[in-house]
């Protein structure tokens, strides 16, 4: 939302108003205009890409936008810094969330959502410890549990594999290959076209999140089915699959629904 609302609204706007003829961002991502149209692409450096963060933003808004770092990988970035003796040369990469920083996460949600302890419970629907609140947790979490000393259970740490909001409640399993952590699919929310839209079903990649590696799938855009060719581990609701065809990024899309 900040690349949506700020970076390539409210910042772009200003640059343009005051007749600057372009913005240059520190995404690592890369943009090729076809025929008239900007098509978003990975960066050269898979490692640190980016164009996950950039799902929302359309093609338009792309329009006299430079990405410095498309074709330069960290280590480069890195090194120019060290040439020019630059203050930040040797400063350790940002895991911060915009606008909140890296700050204890519980304590900031704290301030805003009404925390309410409850139980986690095994798939056996055994209660095996307390959260602090389900708001708290995510699919696939696995810090933070504080789950041990559970009788007879194997010597593997828990995952949370589903939340039960209404009922303040947290489900939890064992083994980051648990059969309850994967879905097969999954089904979306709505679909944002980032350049070229599309009615027919169309191979392709899926990501589910940042830095985790793409999995195959078949998309459907008239039904919002999502069918991966893998089982994918800990989808979330609310998370945004964003889909990529070939290195070009084709769209985005939000996954309430496993």
């Amino acid at each position: 939302m900040c690349n949506r609302e700020i970076k390539f609204k409210s910042f772009k706007d200003y640059a343009t108003r005051i007749g600057a003829d372009f913005i240059a961002t520190g995404h690592y991502a890369c943009l090729e205009k076809i025929n008239g149209k900007n098509y978003l692409k990975r960066a050269k450096d898979l490692n640190k890409d980016q164009t996950y963060f950039l799902h929302e933003v359309h093609s338009d808004e792309f329009e006299n936008t430079l990405f410095p770092l498309a074709n330069i990988t960290k280590p480069e970035v890195r090194q120019i810094a060290k040439e020019y003796n630059l203050p930040n040369k040797e400063k350790k990469d940002s895991v911060g969330i915009c606008f909140i920083g890296e700050r204890n996460m519980q304590d900031f949600l704290s301030r805003f959502l009404q925390l309410k302890k409850g139980h986690i419970y095994d798939q056996n629907h055994q209660i095996i410890g307390t959260h602090q609140g389900v708001t708290l947790y995510t699919e696939g979490q696995r810090k933070g549990l504080h789950i041990g000393g559970i009788k007879n259970a194997k010597e593997e740490p828990w995952y949370v594999y589903k939340k039960d909001i209404q009922g303040n409640i947290i489900y939890a399993c064992q083994g980051s290959d648990n059969p309850l952590l994967f879905s097969n699919g999954l089904i979306l929310d709505n679909l944002n076209y980032i350049t070229d839209q599309f009615n027919e079903e169309l191979e392709c990649e899926v990501q589910i999140r940042h830095r985790q590696s793409p999995v195959r799938c078949k998309l459907n855009p008239k039904n919002l089915e999502v069918l991966f060719k893998e089982p994918v581990s800990s989808i979330s609701p609310g998370q945004y699959a964003v889909f990529y065809r070939s290195e070009e990024h084709t769209s985005e899309l939000q996954s309430p629904d496993h």
